[in-house]
Formats: structure tokens, C-alpha cells, sequence
């Protein structure tokens, strides 16, 4: 039971990340334009980093009932989008308040955080994907 629960949570954060990553954030960028897009992103942004959190944690709490191996994989995962949400989110918005200020520090800044919390998203779907697969 514990290990179905660590599949069905492992694959609700596939499924997530894929979707947003690959259907929201781009149909946002085409049919609202930069501006608009972004505020939306910004909203979606801590409920979905929240979501991710708990599923990924769920995920992780059930292998390790389970004794599967890629427990400490999905609370790496976790560990990330909580950082993500508490520590890189506001950490871009400062930096996206100094950019729309005309500081070019700001607009390097927030460049600079921006592929890291894509980085940091890409690293996440790969362990996710991994954990699916068998891998890990």
C-alpha cells in the first residue's frame, strides 16, 4: 500500500512539472504576452511550489515505509521546491523589483536566478523521471 501511495504521489509531481513546464508556461508566454504572463507566473508560482512540496514529501514518506531506495531522492526533490518557494521566489522578486527600476544589476540578477531556479526545476524533473523509471 505505502509503495502504490509513493507511486501514485511520484507520479502526480511528474505529471505536475511536466504540465506547467511544458503547457502553462508556454501557452501563458504566446497568448498573453511577456507582461501579462509573468504576473500570471508569478501568482501560480507558491501554489504550485507548495503542491510539488507536499506530493514529492508524500512520495518520499511512502518509499521509505515501503523500503524503496529512492526515498532520499524525493525528499531531495521536496527539499527543493521548498527552497524554491521560500528562498529563490522572493529572492527573484527583489531582483525583478530592482530590474523594472531600470538597475541593470537588478536585470543581471534576476537573468542569473531565473536559469537557476530553471536549473534547479530540470535537476527535479530528472530525479522524478528517474524515480519512475527504475533508475534510482
Amino acid at each position: 500500500m505505502a509503495a502504490a501511495l509513493g507511486d501514485l504521489a511520484n507520479a502526480l509531481v511528474f505529471g505536475g512539472m511536466a504540465v506547467f513546464s511544458f503547457v502553462v508556461a508556454p501557452v501563458a508566454f504566446r497568448a498573453l504576452g511577456r507582461a501579462e504572463a509573468s504576473g500570471l507566473m508569478r501568482a501560480l508560482f507558491p501554489a504550485y511550489y507548495r503542491v510539488m512540496a507536499i506530493a514529492s514529501a508524500v512520495a518520499a514518506v511512502a518509499f521509505a515505509v515501503a523500503g524503496r531506495r529512492e526515498e532520499w531522492a524525493l525528499a531531495g526533490v521536496a527539499l527543493g521546491f521548498v527552497g524554491l518557494l521560500y528562498l529563490l521566489l522572493p529572492a527573484l522578486e527583489g531582483a525583478r523589483a530592482l530590474r523594472d527600476a531600470g538597475k541593470v544589476a537588478g536585470e543581471t540578477r534576476f537573468a542569473r536566478l531565473h536559469r537557476l531556479s530553471v536549473a534547479i526545476n530540470l535537476v527535479q524533473f530528472i530525479v522524478v523521471a528517474a524515480s519512475m523509471i527504475g533508475v534510482l
